[in-house]
């Protein structure tokens, strides 16, 4: 029986400015297996790469923008994980070592439970990591060759630009995998792939500015202890001047909101309170999302969703998109806290 699956490719728009100028391809998974062998050598227990059995260095890949190092796409652009680790391993005597950090952006720190620091080559490459950290020689009697080993990661992916990118089309994007990889052969390798191998990059001159109130002071407001209560609300107005100065292209103009404080329940439609016990839930005009009352599961979604606002062609230089978007303040029941209360997200304008 032959089975064919169709494979959606993806093309990636960015534009122009610098900082974070896209976020998405979520991922998550797990590793497990023995190590096979007893040897610690010059090798990754924790790897993210372009190869599927070594940490490769991403040396002349790489590059450089507002101090983190990526893998560099075009001139001005790099990508980058935002990715979250732990895992295990036993060592020879059977006892198990745990270790566990992030790895990208905003920041690579991985430590070993006794406080050690993993990275190997971080001269080279940030995101190779070994439990001796840049210890080179090879320690026989290290790993238990049948013991326990496992790594849980979770992320997504980041481009982030330095404003000197030029307009270009079809940059394919590498394969990158997740591995932990041995000494002398790969019976004990694993590796999973983590940025599909369909994905191209296209670089515009669309440049976008949102206005809008970003600090949402609800002031005092009278606690409520039923669960799903909403306590306060806000609306303002949120506008997004889009641009394109040359190459001009046809392209949807979208938000996402991250969620820095956390999801409510995992919720994506809830914001969690930094001090717990509540959430808050946005809404947006002209039919962007649905209705965000404190029960509702349509309002706008903070796990990096895509909203359309609107769209521009390439007959268009300039183009205002005018939203409102109203806040809520929810109660969670009788955890509600009393007293000052905050939640953070982050907001980004992408196209596609």
């Amino acid at each position: 029986m032959l089975l064919i699956s169709a494979v959606q490719a993806e093309t990636i728009t960015i534009g122009r400015g610098s900082g974070i100028v896209w976020e998405g391809g979520a991922f998550s998974g797990s590793l497990s297996g023995p190590l096979g062998m007893t040897r610690l050598g010059n090798v990754s227990i924790l790897s993210i790469g372009t190869s599927e059995v070594i940490c490769d260095f991403i040396g002349a890949q790489g590059a450089t923008v507002s101090g983190t190092r990526g893998l560099q796409l075009a001139p001005g652009v790099i990508l980058v994980p935002r990715m979250s680790v732990n895992g295990l391993f036993t060592r020879y005597d059977g006892s198990s070592a745990t270790f566990a950090g992030t790895v990208g952006y905003p920041q690579n720190t991985m430590l070993m439970d006794n406080g050690k620091n993993m990275h190997k080559f971080e001269q080279l490459s940030p995101w190779c990591f070994s439990p001796e950290g840049s210890f080179t020689a090879i320690m026989d009697n290290y790993y238990s060759a049948t013991g326990s080993r496992q790594l849980n990661y979770s992320g997504g992916w980041v481009i982030l630009t330095d404003g000197t990118q030029t307009t270009q089309d079809n940059i394919l994007l590498p394969p990158v995998y997740v591995g932990s990889y041995v000494v002398g052969g790969t019976t004990g390798n694993l590796s999973k792939q983590i940025l599909p191998t369909t994905i191209s990059l296209r670089i515009s001159s669309v440049e976008c500015t949102v206005a809008t109130t970003t600090a949402i002071d609800f002031g005092a407001v009278e606690r409520d202890d039923m669960p799903g209560a909403e306590i306060a609300s806000l609306s303002y107005p949120l506008v997004v001047a889009c641009e394109q100065v040359s190459d001009k292209i046809n392209t949807n103009i979208n938000l996402q909101f991250r969620a820095i404080t956390g999801l409510y329940n995992n919720d994506p439609a809830k914001l969690a309170l930094r001090q717990g016990g509540g959430y808050i839930t946005g809404e947006m005009s002209h039919g962007v999302t649905g209705n965000a009352d404190c029960n509702g599961t349509t309002g706008i979604s903070f796990d990096n969703r895509q909203l359309k606002i609107g769209d521009m062609n390439n007959s268009e230089t300039a183009k205002v998109f005018n939203q409102q978007v109203k806040w809520r303040l929810c109660s969670g029941g009788e955890r509600l806290p009393t007293g000052p209360v905050d939640a953070s997200a982050e907001m980004l304008v992408t196209f596609n």
